[in-house]
């Protein structure tokens, strides 16, 4: 039997991220002087199945070489003396090294208000192993325990958890950090559908309605925003304007507060408020040389303009920019179809229904003489001609 005390020389092994526990090995001698070279010892149960350890047979060292194999790169443990007339080579050692993990930290995602806990697990050699827990670039909250064990325990887990956590473990021999394990906070208030956008006249009732989602959400508190700023008493997952007013347009929105303090807001929703006709104008036929008065009138309108349909108005026709249209002395050529378009200070218009102007040219009425022109291809000698011509 050879034992630990029989080795002739021991080289401190340094592996980093790996190394290996207590372990028997018995190989047999006569096979290991056959094969010469080395012998593999596959059929080992050894804590890091993808090492491979084995003996070493050197002719310029009698005795047989102890390796362990990482990678592509053989590392010398130790050589034994033993007799050749042995039939077997029985050798119990163990091997002293830095920790290397069994279970590393995993992603984990946790519901509000739940607890969470993170595990680690590592072995080294003959030697203790230290651990030691981080969370991102800050402190842990006092209410966390297990910092310095296996297991990490974040109860009652807030928003404030949510981040990425490390284990470190080591002893004498090294020291080793697992990669960031990302905790998630899940059932923190959610807004799943937005208010949509709308477009109401002015005194109509309009409702915004916002949907969320998240741990305790049947006590969410609200709060509804026009143009950023709060709006008073409206506090719940929906907003009624009764009677929506020129100074209801703006953008909407409405944030979400769960009792622990965690917050959201939903994305921003249009209200457009147009203008309401309760006067349109009205259809009218006169003769020609008399006066035609359109009317209009729309609630919440700040702002009018007439128009023509196919056509041009007059320059010299009156309140073109109000709400009633004047044509003084009309002309047959004033005929056709008329509206008006009412707006809030140039925004949201809406157009009136079409009013047709007939211009007849019968009745007492005087013909309507549009221009006079002469005839200028007469010379001084001749009689002059003129042309009027009349509607």
């Amino acid at each position: 039997m050879v034992t630990q005390s029989s080795i002739k020389e021991w080289n401190q092994l340094e592996l980093g991220a790996g190394g290996i526990q207590d372990f028997g090995l018995k190989l047999l001698h006569k096979s290991l002087v056959e094969n010469g070279v080395s012998v593999i010892a596959s059929q080992l149960d050894i804590v890091m199945k993808n090492r491979i350890q084995y003996l070493r047979y050197n002719e310029l060292m009698p005795s047989p070489v102890l390796c362990i194999k990482i990678g592509k790169d053989i590392k010398i443990v130790g050589y034994f003396d033993f007799e050749e007339s042995e039939d077997e080579l029985d050798i119990d050692y163990e091997v002293q090294t830095a920790p290397y993990f069994t279970t590393k930290p995993s992603p984990l995602a946790v519901d509000l208000s739940q607890s969470a806990t993170l595990t680690c697990a590592a072995v080294a050699a003959d030697s203790d192993v230290k651990y030691k827990w981080a969370i991102g670039s800050r402190s842990f909250p006092s209410k966390v325990t297990g910092i310095n064990t296996k297991r990490l325990v974040i109860p009652d887990v807030r928003s404030s958890d949510d981040n990425t956590y490390t284990c470190t473990i080591s002893n004498e021999f090294g020291t080793l950090t697992s990669n960031p394990a990302q905790l998630t906070v899940t059932g923190l208030p959610e807004v799943t559908v937005d208010p949509p956008n709308q477009s109401v006249e002015v005194t109509q009732t309009v409702t915004f309605t916002t949907t969320v989602n998240g741990v305790g959400k049947e006590n969410f508190s609200y709060q509804w925003r026009h143009n950023g700023v709060d709006i008073d008493d409206m506090t719940g997952s929906n907003l009624t304007i009764l009677s929506a007013a020129e100074n209801s347009s703006g953008l909407y929105s409405c944030t979400v507060c769960n009792q622990y303090g965690d917050w959201t807001t939903s994305n921003d929703s249009k209200l457009d408020v147009k203008p309401c006709f309760v006067t349109h104008p009205m259809d009218v036929t006169v003769n020609t040389n008399e006066s035609v008065t359109l009317k209009c009138d729309a609630k919440g309108a700040s702002k009018y303009e007439w128009r023509r349909e196919g056509g041009v108005i007059r320059d010299d026709v009156e309140g073109k920019d109000t709400n009633t249209l004047v044509i003084n002395k009309i002309l047959s050529s004033d005929a056709g179809e008329y509206y008006c378009v009412a707006s809030i200070n140039g925004h949201n218009p809406i157009e009136s229904s079409k009013a047709l102007v007939v211009v007849n040219n019968t009745g007492s009425s005087k013909p309507d003489v549009v221009y006079i022109y002469d005839d200028t291809s007469a010379n001084e000698n001749s009689d002059q001609q003129y042309y009027c011509v009349i509607q």
